[in-house]
């Protein structure tokens, strides 16, 4: 184990880098710090390497350094051990401390550093996920613990985990930590023009990110960080060189693409609220585009809102958003398929007659006055007016005008057959005793076919409330047997339900009485608007046939006649004007429709001006409120510092008052106690009196001190004198004994050598005759086992060719006898071989007597030692001799 590092963990030995270059408060420099890391890294220290590389990142001192590539390698190694080990705060440090170095002129490494995040996060999401076979689907929300309180109670109860809980533990971490960085990431894209294709990007993979793994709460989430960046661009408009500027036609596009994509999001996840908030945010960026937007973008901005609308159950924006769908489609997408306009035709004409004839929310609470407030009420008409921008109109939109767009756009025309006599069945001929009979072929014809499937039940709903409508007309009561014959394209308590509603709207006026089982029908025409007009029309009819009937019979025929010649003249007029009243009706309907899109264009142009107007509005208050904060931020700040000066005033007056009675200056006037300048002078003079008395003690008590040191130098000459002599009669005697000592020893050394020489000078004769003799003995050695080993390789030699010799002759000889000789003769020469066999080391230089003894021993004879091919003959020529004599 090594020293310790910083951050008071262990590096290895050897890694301390005692070689490396050092910035002055000990962090490496960007040069250094990877190579520092990967050794680091090799021997299993990641969490020190990622805490060398944010040193380096996060150091004070590189905001005065310039940005180089160095960085960027430094920020990459300590993206991906970051990820590895999951430090979220870590990076996102980090990253706001890189932008802050590179955001303004090298951009392109920020953006290379955040997609490298992204690439490398969601690889390890993929590799937990490919690890697991449970859904991605783990929990409703990545911030709150996706552990239940029954999977604690069995972990702490030591129950051992399930697979997929087990799975799910290795999933939702990862998930989490992506989560993070998906909002850390585009709080660092947020605003700068050069890394606007990346904050989209990167958005954008958010939205595949929240759908893939079903995150609801994670997408809302999502959702309001991309509006509140908006509203900030919106709000706080900023004219720096690199701020994001909405008045550039291709950064709103950017916006509108983003936007798009998180509206095809929402719906995908049904998330139907964000979905129509997405769809304010395509509006607002409509509004504040300078070019038209693209076709496509607009038929799916239709398309969402119609999705939206039908998920509400809003039928009456629901119409309007297929309208202007298919308005949209005819004008711009000319290549539109017959049968994709006679299917969207047929959808319009049922959304447009499925809107119920009365408000069904003002009938849920005309009763409750009351409680309008508690149910919303108040804040409706702003609603309505919201829905009914996104959809281009200036107010909210009405039933009957619906209708009469149906009717000018033909789309009657385009529609399917089985649904034309729609309109004259719910609308111009409405007969209350046919209903069923008549609605039955078309009810059918939409059961079949898939696309015209969800308007059945609302349709039902209008055709019942037509059918009350004109039995209210016709009837005071109904048996209830009858009514439900007459309404059976729909149950009894579907009509019984809408007849309730109707009667809280106050459109129907009905009575169910059960006893009787009937249906009473209370309508009180007389005092209705409508049996007022039937009396008016009735007078007049009455007083016309009156007046015809007062008239003479000539006075009758002449204006008969008249009128049938004015009918002559007017029918020969048509006839030649026929053609020409046509194209002009024509020619009228275009300009009535032109006008009509360029009122339309000046109202939504005016409230374009209304809503810039009230934002500048909101922004003038806003930035007038801002400033009063801010001076009465000022003021409050300037009354606090005089405020701290006079109290600091008043505490220094009490101390030097304090501190000139202390120092005795009683001399002081009365009304000189508040004057702070007064008494700092008088403070003053008190202390330079007070230093004069001191500087004056001082003199005097070192002149003092001058007079002791004189008289005790006197005092000590005769002392130090006397020692001085003594010291130096003490060093001359020590230095004469040491002399006398030193002369004794060297004395005594050298009678001890001259006893030593003449020793070894008595031996000296007989240490050269020993030594002459051992050279001589040493030599007569050599020389005799020189001879010897010459004698032995010439016979070793002689044998080797005799052995060869023999080896041939065995291979010629057959018979047993010849074989049993030559094994004889091998024997016998074996025999002697290993009698003559002798040593033949060099014999080493001994002593005399062991000298002897060993030229002793050399003159016996001696024999040689047998080779390893000698062995092994041997050995064969035994073997065979074993044979032969077990066979004789």
């Amino acid at each position: 184990m090594g020293p310790r590092g910083k951050n008071n963990s262990f590096v290895p030995r050897g890694m301390n880098m005692p070689y490396m270059q050092q910035s002055p408060l000990g962090v490496p420099k960007p040069e250094n710090a990877l190579n520092r890391a990967e050794q680091l890294l090799k021997v299993g220290q990641h969490i020190v390497a990622l805490q060398t590389l944010y040193d380096v990142i996060t150091d004070s001192q590189n905001r005065r350094r310039q940005w180089n590539k160095s960085f960027e390698g430094v920020m990459l190694k300590f993206v991906e051990l970051a990820v590895e080990l999951k430090r979220t705060l870590m990076i996102k440090e980090a990253l706001h401390k890189y932008r802050a170095m590179c955001s303004h002129v090298y951009s392109q490494s920020l953006e290379t550093v955040v997609r490298y995040l992204i690439q490398i996060s969601l690889a390890k999401l993929q590799a937990a996920h490919s690890s697991t076979t449970v859904s991605s689907r783990v929990s409703e929300d990545l911030d709150d613990s996706s552990e239940t309180p029954f999977a604690l109670l069995l972990e702490a109860a030591g129950t051992e985990q399930t697979k997929e809980r087990a799975e799910r533990q290795n999933i939702v971490p990862w998930m989490r930590f992506i989560w993070e960085i998906y909002r850390i990431v585009l709080d660092i894209l947020k605003g700068n023009s050069k890394l606007e294709l990346c904050y989209h990007e990167m958005a954008e993979k958010a939205f595949t990110f929240c759908q893939s793994g079903k995150r609801l709460v994670e997408f809302r989430r999502l959702c309001d960080i991309l509006r509140q960046h908006l509203n900030q661009l919106i709000k706080y408009p900023r004219n720096a060189s690199n701020d994001v500027q909405l008045s550039n036609p291709d950064t709103v596009q950017r916006f509108l693409e983003t936007r798009f994509a998180q509206l095809n999001t929402a719906v995908e996840l049904e998330l139907w609220q964000e979905a129509y908030r997405t769809c304010e945010d395509i509006h607002t960026l409509i509004g504040l585009s300078k070019k038209a937007l693209k076709a496509q973008m607009m038929v799916n901005y239709y398309k969402r809102l119609v999705e939206i609308f039908h998920a509400s159950e809003n039928t009456l924006y629901h119409a309007c958003s297929l309208y202007r769908l298919y308005v949209f489609l005819l004008k711009h997408h000319k290549g539109v398929s017959a049968d994709e306009l006679k299917t969207m035709a047929s959808k319009l004409l049922l959304a447009v007659f499925c809107i119920p004839v009365y408000d069904q929310h003002r009938a849920l609470v005309a009763d409750y006055f009351s409680q309008l407030d508690a149910a919303g009420w108040t804040n409706d008409g702003s609603r309505q007016a919201r829905m009914a921008a996104l959809l281009g109109y200036a107010s909210s939109p009405l039933r009957e005008t619906l209708v009469a767009e149906v009717q000018s756009r033909s789309v009657l025309d385009n529609c399917a057959e089985e649904l034309r006599n729609l309109h004259a069945i719910l609308e111009t001929d409405v007969n209350a005793l046919r209903l069923a009979d008549r609605l039955e072929p078309i009810l059918s014809f939409m059961e079949k076919e898939p696309a015209y499937q969800e308007y059945i039940k609302p349709l039902k709903k209008v055709a019942a409330f037509r059918l009350l409508q004109q039995l209210c007309l016709l009837y005071d009561s109904m048996d209830l047997e009858r009514l439900k014959k007459l309404g059976k394209f729909c149950s009894y308590d579907e009509i019984e339900t809408i007849a309730l509603e109707a009667l809280k709207a106050r459109v129907l006026q009905v009575r169910i009485d059960h006893r009787r089982h009937c249906i009473l029908f209370e309508s009180n025409l007389f005092d209705t608007e409508e049996m007022r007009s039937h009396l008016k029309l009735l007078s007049s009819r009455f007083l016309r046939c009156l007046e015809m009937i007062s008239r003479k019979e000539g006075k009758l025929q002449s204006e008969y006649e008249q009128k049938n010649e004015l009918m002559k003249k007017a029918l020969q007029q048509y006839q030649q004007n026929s053609e020409i009243e046509h194209l002009q009706i024509l020619s009228r309907k275009g300009i009535i429709e032109r006008r009509k899109e360029e009122q339309e264009k000046r109202i939504a142009q005016a409230e374009h001006e209304a809503r810039t107007q009230a934002s500048l509005e909101q922004q003038r208050k806003e930035e007038e409120e801002r400033r009063k904060v801010q001076e009465d931020a000022k003021r409050r700040t300037v009354e606090r510092l005089e405020r701290e000066m006079k109290e600091r005033d008043k505490a220094e007056i009490s101390k030097l008052k304090k501190e000139l009675t202390e120092q005795g200056a009683v001399d002081i006037e009365e009304e000189e106690l508040n004057n702070a300048e007064y008494l700092m002078i008088k403070k003053k003079e008190a202390e330079l009196k007070q230093r004069r008395e001191i500087e004056r003690r001082l003199q005097s008590y070192a002149k003092k001190l001058d007079y002791t040191d004189r008289a005790l130098r006197e005092e000590q000459w005769s002392l130090l004198k006397e020692k001085h002599r003594k010291d130096s009669e003490q060093f001359v005697k020590t230095a004469q004994e040491t002399a006398q000592k030193i002369v004794e020893n060297a004395r005594k050394r050298h009678e001890e050598d001259l006893k030593d020489k003449a020793l070894y000078l008595s031996i000296e004769d007989e240490r050269q005759q020993l030594t002459a003799q051992l050279r001589n003995h040493a030599r007569q050695l050599f020389e005799e086992w020189r001879r010897t080993e010459e004698e032995r390789q010439r016979k070793e030699k002689d044998e080797e060719e005799a052995a060869k010799a023999t080896e041939s002759l065995e291979n010629n000889v057959n018979g047993t006898k010849e074989i049993s000789q030559k094994n004889t003769s091998d024997n016998i020469s074996t025999s002697k071989e290993l009698s003559g066999r002798d040593g033949r080391e060099v014999p080493e230089v001994v002593g005399p007597e062991k000298a002897e003894e060993t030229k002793s021993s050399t003159e016996a004879p001696t024999s040689r030692p047998m080779t390893w091919s000698e062995k092994i003959k041997a050995k064969r020529m035994q073997q065979e001799k074993q044979k032969l004599g077990g066979q004789q």
